[in-house]
């Protein structure tokens, strides 16, 4: 046996390799040069096993960051021999390949999911020499949860002139006024609020628009979750603003009657604020000329007064509750004052003959039948201070029908008084007729 291995099989050993070599080079050459072994890809629809029983517990599966099974792709690499693999492009394939993941197998582990490759047709698949693909996905696995959150409103924009609005106007409607989201908990519990943007740019009248909303989260930022991990019940708010235009209008005070006996009205009422700056509804602004504040009766006041005015509820009274309103705070309130001074008084005596007569007929002579006059003067102190009896002018004018010899009671007309007034005066005079040349 021996000499018979050392013979047949070692003998030239290293030949026998090489011809042995040779002879399989020429045999795969031969037996594959029709019909070579080259590798194919395709893509295949995955199948996700039992997503329906996970969802129903309320637990959110993510596959590779995405919970939207509905349109997930695999390639698959397919090697074999050229003329099976031609018979498979020709295919769709789904009617001879199954791709899938099946989430039951998340209790051994729930990081990752084996993917399976599964032949339909076993006379394919034993023609194949390999299926090559990544064998897992990653997974994520939460408890999934829901919960309302409100919708915020930011305006932009600048409305034209002559126009306004408030940010903090609770005039504002925002509809719905809160939303429900749904997703995994851990990134439905950083979601705070939603918000839409709406643009009053240029606007002259109520604005009412419909935004996006955009998701924000506890800090105010916009959250970047792709709607297919967080669900929300509505994607658009619709926001109504009211717009408003301003001016500025006359506050009047009114002061009506007069003082009480012995007393004058000083003239000099005066209002903190003469003018206010107010805003509404702009059919309603053009009627706003003026703010007129409650009638002030003279016969009551004797001495300095003052009355502080709420200009709002003037407003409300006017045009009711919150319609036109008064812009800025330090002007809602205005006071009014004035001073009802008593009256002192003085007894002149003037001369008859300095009386300026008027009306007087040339043939007329007119005699003074009472002595000087006392004429009263009264008022302020102030005034009388400043009067001079000196600068007083008196008057006597007839009418046409004291243009007859006789005798008549007539009113003088006092002057140059300054501030001061003058009790009525009577005089009575003697009108004869002129003696004539012939008589003298």
């Amino acid at each position: 046996m021996k000499k018979f291995i050392q013979k047949w099989i070692l003998h030239n050993l290293i030949y026998k390799i090489i011809a042995l070599a040779i002879a399989f080079v020429v045999w795969v050459t031969f037996t594959y040069s029709d019909d070579p072994i080259k590798t194919y890809s395709v893509e295949a629809a995955v199948t996700v096993l039992h997503a329906d029983e996970y969802a129903a517990q309320g637990r959110y599966i993510a596959i590779n960051g995405t919970d939207d099974f509905t349109n997930m792709k695999e390639i698959v690499f397919l090697r074999g021999r050229s003329s099976v693999l031609d018979i498979l492009r020709n295919k769709a394939v789904s009617s001879y390949m199954n791709v899938y993941v099946d989430l039951y197998e998340l209790e051994s582990d729930e990081n990752r999911l084996l993917i399976h490759y599964e032949m339909l047709d076993p006379s394919i698949n034993a023609e194949l020499y390999s299926i090559r693909n990544k064998s897992y996905y990653e997974v994520e696995v939460e408890e999934s949860v829901s919960k309302d959150i409100p919708v915020k409103y930011v305006i932009i924009g600048k409305p034209a002139e002559g126009y306004m609005f408030f940010e903090d106007d609770p005039e504002i409607m925002v509809s719905p006024s809160s939303i429900t989201i749904s997703g995994p908990e851990k990134q439905v519990e950083d979601i705070a609020s939603a918000q839409v943007t709406v643009n009053v740019a240029n606007a002259s009248a109520n604005v009412n628009k419909t935004g996006i909303l955009v998701l924000q989260n506890t800090n105010g930022e916009p959250v970047t979750y792709s709607r297919d991990v967080i669900w929300a019940s509505i994607s658009e708010a619709a926001v109504f603003v009211p717009i408003y235009t301003y001016k500025s209008v006359v506050v009047q005070p009114y002061l009506s009657g007069s003082a009480p006996a012995g007393y004058e009205y000083t003239g000099d009422v005066s209002v903190d604020h003469t003018s206010v700056t107010i805003y509404g509804p702009e059919s309603i602004m053009n009627k706003v000329l003026s703010i007129s504040l409650p009638s002030i009766e003279l016969a009551n006041v004797t001495g300095a007064y003052e009355e502080t005015y709420d200009i709002q509820e003037i407003l409300d009274d006017i045009y009711g509750e919150g319609v036109v309103r008064v812009l800025y705070e330090e002007e809602t309130e205005v006071t009014v004052s004035f001073s009802v001074g008593q009256q002192i008084s003085q007894v002149v005596s003037f001369p008859v003959d300095a009386i300026t007569v008027y009306g007087l007929d040339s043939s007329l002579e007119l005699t003074f039948e009472d002595t000087d006059p006392q004429i009263t003067v009264f008022g302020l102190q102030e005034a009388m201070e400043d009067f001079d009896p000196k600068e007083m002018t008196v008057a006597l004018r007839l009418t046409s029908a004291q243009k007859a010899p006789g005798t008549y009671t007539i009113a003088l007309e006092v002057g140059g008084l300054g501030g001061l007034q003058y009790r009525a005066v009577t005089v009575r005079v003697r009108l004869t007729e002129k003696a004539s040349d012939s008589n003298i």
